[in-house]
């Protein structure tokens, strides 16, 4: 039936992509979905992604995989979502990664493994303080370089009796995917270091969702919690308009605009031109996006635009380019930021 329903949501809906996998018991054993909303998230905040395949959230204990971001406000976003049969350190994902995102680099969750490592050692080495703090040392530390790495790790695993320690043995061929010796400036937005951002994720998505849920009910609360999510990230989007102030200073002019451009990049469909003064202050920015430039195409017979409106503290001009659309309301074709003489003009 969930298929079913994906299946009919991708034919409804051309940017919906899902994909799935049946075993030969008839039986749901992956299963990937992601909106247009959410893909056109991806493009513009997909710099570093997080999953944590521990949270089961189905009375099939299948696990939940949403993959997340940060966007622009700091914020969890979710670029899709999995139900999979998944393991720890999954080779298949493993594979699965390097094979669609063959430019990206993946990385273990470092709190994952640290947990693990408590319960791997024992009690009575994991009260060794001595053991503590030099495993701490080399584990939560970016600022050793490999090789220190490898010989002290060789040093613990010897002074403690760990030689052969199969667990702690795999660990280590896996070092160049956990530990940060090995990834030395490398941007990894937090997500790496801790696993705040993706326990928050599994903590929203929590609030609405259980592990007694049909797959049924658990798309029902999905779609509620991306609603709210979105919700959220468009009150977040006003606020920061409205804070434009906060934005447009003599630097900040430099940041607004590359910001825009990075988004013209990514979004064919996004128009923006710009002014900056001699001064290094923005003196005129214009944007207008591919669904404003199909308003306007559609409803642009008429275009209103008010030349009075400040909006910041820098008394630049806050000019929307308006229509009345097919309900005789309000519909807005673009925007502009104008300095005073640049109105006038």
């Amino acid at each position: 039936m969930v298929v079913r329903r994906l299946i009919r949501k991708k034919e409804c809906c051309p940017g919906f992509t899902c994909d799935y996998v049946i075993g030969e018991d008839r039986r749901l054993k992956g299963l990937f979905w992601a909106d247009e909303q959410s893909k056109t998230n991806y493009t513009v905040f997909g710099d570093i992604v997080g999953f944590d395949a521990t949270y089961k959230s189905n009375k099939y204990d299948l696990v939940f995989v949403p993959f997340t971001g940060i966007d622009n406000h700091f914020r969890n976003v979710t670029f899709g979502g999995a139900l999979l049969v998944v393991t720890d350190q999954d080779a298949a994902m493993k594979r699965a990664i390097k094979d669609v995102l063959s430019r990206s680099r993946h990385r273990l969750c470092m709190w994952h493994i640290w947990e693990k490592l408590k319960t791997k050692v024992g009690p009575v080495l994991l009260a060794n303080i001595d053991f503590n703090t030099r495993m701490t040392h080399i584990v939560w530390n970016d600022t050793i370089i490999p090789e220190d790495f490898e010989t002290e790790w060789h040093s613990i695993m010897s002074t403690f009796g760990l030689g052969n320690h199969e667990w702690l043995k795999d660990m280590y061929d896996l070092r160049f995917d956990w530990i940060p010796a090995y990834y030395h400036g490398e941007n990894l937005a937090g997500l790496m270091r801790t696993t705040s951002r993706c326990e928050s994720e599994n903590y929203f998505f929590g609030q609405i969702c259980n592990p007694r849920c049909t797959l049924v009910e658990f798309f029902t609360h999905f779609e509620t919690a991306m609603n709210i999510q979105r919700h959220e990230h468009r009150r977040n989007d006003h606020d920061t308009r409205r804070d434009l102030n906060l934005y447009i200073g003599e630097y900040d002019a430099e940041m607004v605009v590359r910001r825009l451009i990075r988004k013209k990049e990514c979004c064919p469909g996004f128009t923006c031109d710009y002014v900056i003064g001699e001064d290094r202050r923005l003196k005129g920015l214009f944007w207008a996006d591919e669904q404003s430039k199909t308003n306007y195409t559609v409803f642009g017979d008429i275009v209103g635009f008010d030349a009075t409106y400040k909006s910041n503290k820098y008394d630049l001009v806050f000019v929307p380019f308006t229509g009345i659309d097919n309900h005789f309301r309000n519909v807005t074709f673009g925007g502009a930021l104008l300095g005073s003489e640049t109105a006038d003009s």
